[in-house]
C-alpha cells in the first residue's frame, strides 16, 4: 500500500501524512485513555498531601470525639437557655428592651416593633417581630449583627432597605423571628 501511495504522492507529503496519523493517534490515546486517570491521580495525590500536612503525630480519634461531645453539650446548653422558662409576654418585653438598648448603643432610631402571633415549627415556638429602624447603612449592619449575637436563636426572615429622610440615612423594615425550645 505504501508503494502504491509513493507513486501518487511526493515523499515529503507521504511523510507528513504518516507523522500526522501518528500524532493524531497519540493525541486520541491521551485524550480518551490517559487524561482522566492522570487527572484523578493528581487530585488524589493533592488530597493525600493535604491530609498528611494536617495529620499530626499525636492525632487521636478519642480526643476528637471528646471535643465534639463538649461542643454538642455547649450547643445543647445554649438551646436550653433560661429564656425558655420565661412566659411569652415577658419574653416579648425582654426582646423589645434588648432591641431598644442595641438601637441606642448603635445610634439607630427604632421606629416600631410589632410582635406577631406565636407559631410552632417542629420542636420550637416561633415568635415573629416586625421591626422598622432608621440609621446609616453601616450602623444598621452593625446593629443587626449585634441583635443576632445577643438574641440568639433569632433569624432574619425578610428585610427591605429604603432611603430615609436624608440622603445618608436608610430605613430598614425587617421580620426577625425568635425561636425557643418547646417545653
Amino acid at each position: 500500500m505504501i508503494a502504491h501511495l509513493q507513486q501518487y504522492l511526493l515523499p515529503r507529503t507521504l511523510l507528513l501524512v504518516l507523522v500526522s496519523m501518528w500524532l493524531l493517534t497519540f493525541l486520541a490515546a491521551y485524550l480518551y485513555l490517559f487524561k482522566h486517570p492522570l487527572k484523578a491521580y493528581s487530585a488524589q495525590k493533592d488530597t493525600l498531601t493535604l491530609l498528611e500536612r494536617h495529620a499530626s503525630p499525636g492525632y487521636s480519634l478519642d480526643e476528637e470525639i471528646t471535643e465534639e461531645k463538649k461542643q454538642i453539650a455547649f450547643y445543647q446548653d445554649e438551646l436550653n437557655q433560661t429564656d425558655s422558662k420565661i412566659p411569652t409576654n415577658l419574653l416579648v418585653a425582654k426582646v423589645i428592651a434588648e432591641l431598644d438598648f442595641l438601637a441606642k448603643q448603635h445610634a439607630i432610631q427604632l421606629i416600631s416593633v410589632e410582635p406577631g402571633n406565636t407559631g410552632r415549627l417542629l420542636l420550637f415556638d416561633e415568635m415573629p417581630f416586625q421591626i422598622r429602624i432608621q440609621g446609616s447603612y453601616f450602623e444598621l449592619f452593625r446593629w443587626l449583627r449585634s441583635v443576632e449575637e445577643t438574641l440568639k436563636p433569632m433569624v432574619v426572615k425578610k428585610f427591605e432597605i429604603t432611603h430615609g429622610n436624608t440622603e445618608d440615612l436608610r430605613q430598614m423594615s425587617l421580620t426577625l423571628v425568635s425561636y425557643r425550645l418547646q417545653r
